[in-house]
Formats: C-alpha cells, structure tokens, sequence
C-alpha cells in the first residue's frame, strides 16, 4: 500500500498493520516505546530536469531550480515537506507545483513528458536504469 505518513501511523496505532517501511525521523508520532525501528537505506533526494540548460551548468543553485514548473508530491506527503524545508533553509522561494503525484515513476513520467523539475530519492532513480535519459543533479 502507498499510505501517508498520518496513514501509517494511524494503521500501525489501531493494529490494522504489522509492519511499514517509512523515511525517518517522524516528528509526528510522539510515542516510539512499543515500536522497533531499523535503518534499510540512506538516501538522498537529486534535481530531475528536462532542461538542458541546467544539464551543461556545474552547479546548480536552488533560485536556478525555480525557472521551470515543477511536478511533485500531494503536499502532506513527507518528501513533498522534506523539498521546502530545503528551501526554506536556503533562504530560496519555493519552487510552483503544476502537478502532485502519489509516485516517483508517475512523477517520473510527467517530466519526461514536459519541461518540468521535480526531486527524487536517489533509490528510485538506481533501481530504474531507464530514468536517466534526464538531467539528474544531486
């Protein structure tokens, strides 16, 4: 199941589900003690882009990632929090959402199929080898 983090929680709290594979820390859940947590993978969210403006440029500065649309995740969604965060600790506006998937490979294809960005985690874009005929920049 794809659930959301309140999703999960709630599953896991009223015994409906055993086991979730989640991204970590959760400030949300308070309560930690009846549960066991294990660390599966350390990752990392990399700049997807059609452009190939940006593709030629060896660095990229976050006000740089904002000239495109972007295509992301629903907004309660962690990942959707974890890419303003990063640019609200850059002290960078945030990028405008034209699309919110609940996928990477959703998110993937829309924008392959148009000229926005979006930011995946690192695993996805290793465990699908066909991704990278975009830009991708970590």
């Amino acid at each position: 199941h794809m659930l959301t983090r309140k999703e999960i929680w709630e599953r896991l709290e009223n015994n409906r589900i055993d086991l979730a594979v989640m991204y970590l820390p959760d400030e949300s859940i308070k309560n930690w003690k009846p549960y066991q947590s294990k660390k599966i993978i350390q990752d990392e969210l990399l700049f997807i882009s059609g452009d190939e403006k940006l593709a030629k440029k060896k660095r990229i500065k976050f006000k740089d990632t904002t000239l495109n649309p972007w295509v992301t995740y629903p907004e309660n969604y962690y990942l959707d929090q974890v890419v303003k965060e990063s640019y609200k600790n850059q002290l960078a506006d945030l990028p405008t959402a034209v699309a919110r998937f609940t996928t990477p490979q959703q998110i993937y294809r829309f924008v392959a199929a148009t000229n926005t960005n979006t930011a995946l985690p690192n695993s996805f874009m290793v465990a699908n080898p066909a991704t990278d005929k975009l830009h991708t920049l970590s």
